[in-house]
């Protein structure tokens, strides 16, 4: 909610995992986007990559100044009803407007009213999430960097479309000299050439103070412990 709500939170985790014996010498790293300040040109939007892996046309040279998720706007006021429904649509995103009034007791024309008023005014959107593991993709790899902020702006956002235009992420996130991408790659193939053709632009352009610290996962062996599950968080927030 805020920053102070952040801090907490870090503070928690770092208690448990510090209990749990999950913390090395390292510690954790936590990246902050506050969204005033931060841009999410990408958030979890699949249809680039596999744009590019399917042949459909060329990748859009633009992603990095995509709007994609909204990071500033007005606080929205909700009444009761309105919160019920609003987390209802999050948390079971399955049902159909008659099977989800059925379950919080209130009528079918409410909530498909409450949906069309959400939906419309950008509170929230149905996103279609593929199943990268069936479609054969192999990994999925988490970037971070730290831009040169002597770079000006406007460099700064071309030189992220040519990046983004090799391999587009699936979610890009740009606050101050920090940004953030999740990638998926088909193989380690695609994935080795990908990182030889980012090198040669960043090392060229000098965008990033050091090189980006980089995390590989396997999609076959790793375990998903939560996947785009926001009906908890949202409960929370609406009280």
């Amino acid at each position: 909610k805020n920053l102070t709500d952040a801090k907490k939170n870090i503070a928690d985790i770092e208690a448990l995992y510090t209990a749990q014996g999950f913390m090395d010498e390292g510690g954790l790293t936590f990246m902050t986007f506050p969204f005033g300040i931060s841009r999410i040109p990408l958030f979890f939007d699949f249809e680039p990559i596999l744009r590019q892996t399917f042949g459909y046309g060329d990748v859009p040279g633009d992603l990095a100044s995509k709007t994609g998720y909204p990071t500033r706007g007005g606080v929205v006021r909700l009444t009761k009803t309105a919160k019920r429904v609003y987390h209802a649509l999050v948390e079971s995103p399955e049902l159909t407007d008659t099977m989800l009034a059925r379950k919080i007791s209130v009528s079918q024309r409410t909530v498909t009213k409450l949906r069309d008023r959400f939906e419309g005014s950008g509170m929230m959107k149905t996103v279609v999430v593929p199943n990268l593991k069936m479609l054969g993709f192999e990994m999925l790899v988490f970037d971070h960097a730290k831009l040169n902020l002597h770079i000006q702006e406007r460099q700064r956002v071309e030189i992220m479309s040519v990046l983004t235009g090799i391999k587009p992420p699936i979610f890009l996130a740009m606050g101050g000299n920090d940004i953030a991408a999740l990638t998926a790659y088909e193989n380690f193939d695609t994935y080795r050439r990908s990182i030889n053709e980012f090198s040669e632009v960043y090392r060229h352009d000098d965008i990033y103070t050091k090189e980006p610290k980089r995390l590989t996962f396997s999609l076959n062996e790793m375990k998903m412990l939560k996947e785009h599950v926001y009906g908890p968080i949202v409960g929370k927030m609406l009280g």
